[in-house]
């Protein structure tokens, strides 16, 4: 019950900022709380060591299902294809060096590569937050979402929220 007392007063809170900090025309509030979120970053995000990639591929069976964490020296190792160097280089570049390594060996290669480990980049939160500490940046993360997982306490000082 407690805990659920935190979390109204933080959510009543939070709510009393947004119309405190420049939301106080209705339309504008509405507006606001209407709008569909982005469903992707303005920017695209970036391989470096330590990420963890995963690939597919139709005609290339040796890396299918494959997951690599990119080493230290910038390159994963996929059999057969051997040292492939993917820092610096987004999903689609890392895919079109997969399938130039391929060539090699096959006439027709592909590949499709995920980011599953989004360990390279982050940003730190501290101050009177549950949980302070760095936290993986995806390049979609947005303060609301900082604010649910970090938890600030009743001690924050919402104006200073940054």
């Amino acid at each position: 019950m407690k805990h659920l007392d935190q979390i109204t007063t933080i959510l009543v809170t939070l709510f009393a900022l947004a119309l405190s900090t420049g939301c106080q025309d209705r339309g504008r509030l509405e507006a606001f709380l209407l709008s569909p979120r982005s469903p992707v970053s303005g920017t695209e995000y970036i391989v470096y060591p330590p990420d963890v990639i995963s690939i597919t591929s139709v005609r290339i069976e040796e890396i299918n299902g494959l997951s690599q964490r990119v080493r230290p020296d910038g390159k994963i190792v996929l059999p057969l294809l051997k040292d492939v160097f993917v820092a610096g280089k987004t999903p689609e570049q890392i895919e079109a060096a997969i399938i130039e390594a391929s060539k090699e060996y096959y006439e027709e290669g592909d590949a499709t590569v995920q980011v599953t480990g989004y360990l390279s980049q982050k940003f730190y939160v501290f101050g009177q937050v549950a949980r302070p500490g760095p936290m993986p940046w995806t390049g979609t993360d947005t303060l609301l979402d900082v604010l649910a997982t970090v938890q600030p306490t009743p001690y924050a000082w919402f104006e200073e929220i940054r």
